[in-house]
């Protein structure tokens, strides 16, 4: 860690980690001092809690104060290792911590894949204990990269990452017709906040009936019973909204017309009786 003036003159420099290795990946300026977001290998020195024994890597959160003092560390993971990417700062000086993982023990509840790692999301309290983390991903390798991860809301990610197969079993990934032949493909992912309730699986939601889908004209979204007006919006997939959809109360039924819409994946999302309605429209 280095710290330069503004004629590239070095203030202060400093080295942080143990006797294997470490990769910086974020940092960012808070409480007078700097906490950065690594990996490590190691568990000795200035890491301890390392849960691969030294032999493979875990999230290694730390800050430092402004002289470059070493003011508190933790390290997150299981027994195969997980790989940091990048982090942030939540509203009540918690953390959420995002890269991935191939373990399924330690602080990793699950691993979907026979091989590589899951995209593995972690929510950090204040005291920087684990209130919740979830895996996501397939049979195969699905790390994110460095500069793949999209902050839109403070518990509001799109997430790139990669694909390499159409996957079926056990998976999260819902990309067909892509990959094509076993080839690579990017996946993209939204997630909204998981801290909602009592930090259970917020990720859990409903689905209307959607039909046809695949559509080139238009779709019908079924609705449940409801008493009040409302509003079902549809994304794309990066989040941003293309239309909002009114249904009056008691309406049974909605109708998207998507003749003028560009051929791609889009969502329509609605909160309907306190429960969340998500699911996935592909126009042709």
């Amino acid at each position: 860690m280095v710290e330069l003036d503004h004629q590239g003159e070095i203030i202060w420099q400093d080295c942080y980690g143990g006797s294997n290795w470490e990769l910086g990946l974020d940092i960012m300026q808070e409480d007078g001092g700097y906490t950065f977001f690594s990996h490590s290998r190691s568990n000795d020195y200035d890491v301890s809690g390392n849960h691969g024994y030294g032999e493979t890597a875990d999230y290694w959160l730390a800050h430092i104060d402004e002289m470059g003092v070493l003011e508190w560390q933790n390290c997150y993971g299981g027994s195969e290792g997980e790989g940091a990417r990048q982090f942030y700062k939540t509203a009540n000086n918690g953390y959420v911590l995002i890269g991935s993982s191939s373990s399924d023990d330690g602080d990793v509840s699950y691993h979907h894949g026979s091989w590589g790692g899951d995209v593995w999301v972690v929510v950090l309290d204040s005291n920087r204990n684990i209130l919740w983390e979830h895996s996501y991903g397939g049979m195969n390798n699905n790390s994110p990269s460095r500069n793949s991860i999209a902050q839109r809301g403070e518990m509001d990610f799109v997430i790139g990452a990669l694909t390499h197969e159409d996957e079926g079993y056990d998976s999260d990934i819902d990309c067909t017709p892509y990959p094509v032949e076993d080839e690579e493909s990017i996946w993209l992912f939204r997630i909204y906040d998981p801290t909602l309730g009592a930090y259970t699986n917020a990720y859990e939601y409903h689905t209307l009936s959607a039909y046809p889908n695949p559509t080139a004209e238009q779709v019908f979204l079924e609705l449940p019973n409801h008493s009040k007006h409302l509003n079902i919006q549809i994304l794309d997939v990066f989040g941003k909204q293309i239309t909002s959809l009114k249904a009056s109360p008691q309406q049974t039924q909605i109708i998207w017309d998507c003749s003028n819409i560009a051929a791609g994946i889009y969502f329509y999302q609605s909160e309907i009786n306190g429960v969340l309605y998500r699911g996935k429209i592909v126009v042709q």
